[in-house]
């Protein structure tokens, strides 16, 4: 019984929910289920495109490494000079057919993830950053490697090149002309899933519909594996400036754990090597890790970028056929990582090789690195040599100086001389 002057209100729910309430909630879910089911068909249909013109470019290459070989097996009938141009050119068919072909199986898996629809400029044409016309299609679709039809019309960007910048950089702050970032999420050949982020506060045009909980939230809710993998489908702006900072210089990652160096690292390298390919491609790039078991839980990250000029190391394994087993006292590591090390790390640096080279051979020129000839006393720089003329006329050093200084690149004129002037 209540208190005379109290009142009483009911909080117990209704027993039986709103069914209209319910009608509309289902409605709406099966709307947005719909949505998302037409989304993923029109990629399906743009991934099932590139997928078929892989296959082209793989038959393609598989022709073109068999031709290589037929080169060499018809060069036994051909003169001597003939066999040596045929079995150069087979290698290089062959080389770098195999190399294309190992490209697109490493790419396979995941090899379309990403879409950009861009604004229209005042002409019809999509703008991209800065206002500017793009000359690629709209929308842009990004991925692991470039990928072009028959007619040479782009059908996947490498993730790499600067048209794909706009997937990292843009922001809703700075759109740079993007409307929808789209994360295409794949298994095999078959899409799975897209995620959108809308990235303009303008209207947005009727054909594009946004769908998904957003791309780094898909990521951060899905599960980590025992080995890590590569995150070209979710680099954020930050990171991405870092990945696409100039070659030259030291680049310095700090960050708490967990807070992605490592990743960044790695596709900071493979992005080096897909810019800076001539410089790099030859020589290749030195990884080097604290343990054997951090360098194999990344040992999977470039490989499935299409990057296999890598070499990565532990530390304690760095040169070759040398592991380092001991581990030093506590006093010991302390006196090697402190700054008085850096001293005995220049002398090591400067320290001339054991095994170094005591000469230097140049085709046509004197040799160097033994001391003059006869016995005589070696000149200082910018002293002249009496002897370099007659030696040169008789057959020994060439005067390589004055031949350097005549030497004019095509369609450069000539320095003209001074009056009285002649080559020393």
């Amino acid at each position: 019984m209540p208190e005379p002057g109290v009142r009483q209100a009911d909080l117990t729910p209704d027993a039986a929910p709103d069914a209209a309430a319910a009608d509309a909630a289902a409605a709406a879910a099966a709307d947005v289920a719909a949505d998302v089911a037409a989304e993923i068909a029109i990629e399906q249909a743009q991934v099932e495109k590139v997928y078929a013109r892989v296959a082209e470019v793989r038959a393609e290459a598989v022709a073109m490494r068999e031709r290589g070989y037929e080169l060499a097996r018809g060069a036994a009938r051909e003169a001597i000079f003939e066999q040596a141009a045929m079995l150069h050119e087979r290698d290089v068919l062959v080389q770098h057919n195999n190399r294309l072909l190992a490209a697109l199986d490493a790419e396979h898996e995941g090899l379309v993830f990403g879409r950009l629809d861009f604004a229209e400029g005042p002409d019809g044409a999509p703008a991209g950053p800065g206002g500017a016309d793009l000359e690629e299609a709209n929308p842009l679709y990004v991925g692991r490697l470039g990928i072009r039809d028959a007619d040479f019309r782009s059908l996947v960007t490498d993730w790499r090149a600067p048209a794909a910048a706009a997937f990292y950089q843009a922001t809703a702050q700075q759109p740079m002309g993007v409307l929808r970032r789209r994360v295409i999420r794949c298994s095999g050949e078959k899409v799975l899933h897209v995620d959108d982020d809308l990235l303009s506060t303008d209207p947005l045009p009727e054909h594009i519909r946004i769908v998904g909980e957003g791309a780094l939230m898909a990521a951060l809710g899905r599960a980590r594996g025992d080995v890590m993998h590569d995150i070209v489908a979710t680099i954020q702006r930050e990171q991405d400036e870092v990945i696409r900072a100039p070659a030259a210089g030291v680049t310095e990652l700090i960050g708490g754990p967990g807070t992605g160096k490592t990743a960044v690292a790695l596709h900071r390298v493979a992005y080096l090597l897909y810019a800076e390919r001539r410089r790099l491609g030859g020589a290749g790039v030195l990884v080097i890790g604290p343990s054997p078991v951090f360098m194999s839980y990344i040992a999977r990250v470039l490989p499935t970028m299409g990057e296999d000029s890598a070499q990565l190391r532990a530390l304690g394994e760095v040169l070759d056929g040398v592991t380092a087993t001991r581990i030093d006292p506590a006093p010991l590591a302390a006196v090697k990582g402190s700054l008085r090390m850096l001293r005995v790390l220049r002398r090591a640096v400067r320290a001339k090789p054991v095994d170094a080279p005591t000469r230097l051979r140049v085709p046509g020129c004197q040799r160097a690195g033994q001391g003059a000839p006869g016995g005589a006393r070696p000149r200082r720089r910018g002293q002249p040599d009496p002897g370099a003329r007659r030696r040169g006329a008789a057959g020994g050093a060439v005067a390589v100086r004055p031949a350097l200084r005549r030497v004019r690149r095509p369609g450069v004129p000539a320095r003209p001389r001074r009056p009285g002037h002649r080559d020393r």
